[in-house]
C-alpha cells in the first residue's frame, strides 16, 4: 500500500492538469496518421492481377443479294424540233419634227400706225400691259409692266416647254377679268420675237398680233 500511496500524487496531478485531455488527443491523432501511412505502403506492394480481356470476335460477313444486270433496249433518238424565236419588233422611229416657219417682221419706212411709243399703241388697242420680250427671255420694250425682266424670263420658260409638245404653237388667249394673250410675232434678224398683252381689249388674238407686227415694222423704219 505503501508503493500505491507513492503514485496517487502523480495520478492526482496528471488528471487535474487541464492539457491532459488535449495531449491525449494529440497522441491518438499522431498513431492513426502513422497507421494510415504504413497501411498504404502494404498495399502498393501488392501487385494488380491484369485485367482479363475477352477474345476480339472476327466481323460477321453481310450477305450480299446477287446483282441482276437487265439489258436496256437502245432509247430511240428523238428528234429535236427546231425552235422558232420571235424577234422583238423594233423601236418606234421617232416622228421627224417639222420646222415651223417662223414669219419675217420687215422694217417700214414713213409708217403705217403712226404711233411713237408702246403706250399710244396700248391705248389704241385698249390693253392695259404690253411686254415685247424675246425667246431667249429678255425684255425688248414693255408698257405698264412690273419686273420685266423676270416676266420675260418666266414667259420664255414657258414657250419653250409648250413647243417641246406643239411645235407650231403660236399663242393663246386666257380670258377672265381680264383678257391675257401670249404671242409669237415673228424674226427680226436671227432675233425671235413674242409679246404678252393683259387688258380688256375686244380685238381678236390675230388682230392683236397684226398690230404689234405693224408696230415694229414701224419702229424699224424709222
Amino acid at each position: 500500500m505503501n508503493g500505491m500511496d507513492a503514485f496517487i500524487p502523480v495520478l492526482t496531478a496528471l488528471l487535474v492538469n487541464p492539457l491532459l485531455p488535449l495531449t491525449i488527443s494529440l497522441i491518438a491523432l499522431i498513431f492513426s496518421i502513422v497507421a494510415l501511412i504504413y497501411a498504404r505502403k502494404a498495399a502498393a506492394k501488392i501487385p494488380t492481377p491484369a485485367p482479363v480481356r475477352a477474345p476480339a470476335r472476327a466481323p460477321e460477313a453481310i450477305p450480299q443479294k446477287p446483282v441482276e444486270i437487265r439489258s436496256r433496249a437502245p432509247e430511240r433518238a428523238v428528234k429535236e424540233e427546231p425552235r422558232v424565236e420571235l424577234l422583238p419588233p423594233p423601236p418606234p422611229k421617232p416622228l421627224p419634227k417639222k420646222e415651223v416657219e417662223v414669219p419675217e417682221i420687215k422694217p417700214k419706212r414713213g409708217g403705217v400706225l403712226g404711233l411713237e411709243s408702246l403706250e399710244e399703241l396700248a391705248s389704241m388697242m385698249g390693253m392695259d400691259s404690253i411686254l415685247i420680250f424675246n425667246t431667249l427671255g429678255m425684255p425688248i420694250e414693255s408698257h405698264n409692266v412690273s419686273e420685266e425682266d423676270r416676266v420675260a424670263a418666266s414667259l420664255a420658260d414657258f414657250i419653250s416647254v409648250i413647243r417641246k409638245f406643239e411645235s407650231s404653237f403660236k399663242g393663246l388667249s386666257i380670258e377672265n377679268e381680264r383678257r391675257t394673250m401670249i404671242l409669237m410675232l415673228g424674226k427680226v434678224g436671227e432675233m425671235e420675237l413674242s409679246a404678252l398683252t393683259v387688258g380688256r381689249s375686244e380685238l381678236e388674238i390675230e388682230e392683236v398680233r397684226d398690230l404689234l407686227k405693224i408696230y415694229i415694222s414701224d419702229v424699224m423704219g424709222g
